[in-house]
C-alpha cells in the first residue's frame, strides 16, 4: 500500500468516526431570553435525535444550568437556565457533552430587556 492509499483510507475512517459522534439539535425553544426578568429561570427545550442522555453546560457570566430534565422520549432535553441580575446581554452557547467530550453547541441569545416592558398589557 502506498502513502496515497493509506491517506485515502485514513480520511474515510476519520469521516466515518466523526459522523458517529456528531449530534444535531433540530429545534430550540425559546431561541432567546431577556435580562432582568422577574423570574430568573427559563426552560429551554432542545429537540434532536438522542439528546436525552447528554449533559448541558453554559459558559456565560451570570447564566448557569440550574437543572436538566430528561423525559421518556430521548429526543427531548429540557434545560433550565438561571439568569442572574449580573448577566449581560449577548450571544452564548448551550453546549452538549457526552462522556467528557463536547458533541454539539446551540446558539442562545440573551437580550437586553427594554425599559418599562413590564408595564405592557397582555392579551388576557
Amino acid at each position: 500500500m502506498n502513502w496515497k492509499q493509506a491517506l485515502w483510507i485514513f480520511c474515510i475512517v476519520q469521516a466515518g468516526w466523526g459522523g458517529l459522534s456528531a449530534v444535531e439539535v433540530e429545534r430550540v425553544e425559546p431561541l432567546n431570553w431577556w435580562t432582568r426578568m422577574p423570574d430568573p429561570e427559563v426552560q429551554v427545550l432542545l429537540y434532536g435525535e438522542a439528546l436525552g442522555g447528554l449533559e448541558a453546560r453554559v459558559d456565560h457570566t451570570g447564566i448557569r444550568v440550574s437543572r436538566t430534565v430528561r423525559v421518556e422520549n430521548p429526543a427531548y432535553l429540557f434545560v433550565y437556565l438561571e439568569v442572574s441580575s449580573e448577566a449581560m446581554a449577548g450571544r452564548t452557547e448551550i453546549t452538549l457533552w457526552q462522556d467528557g467530550a463536547q458533541v454539539a453547541a446551540v446558539p442562545f441569545d440573551l437580550r437586553e430587556r427594554r425599559p418599562s416592558s413590564a408595564q405592557r398589557k397582555g392579551f388576557g
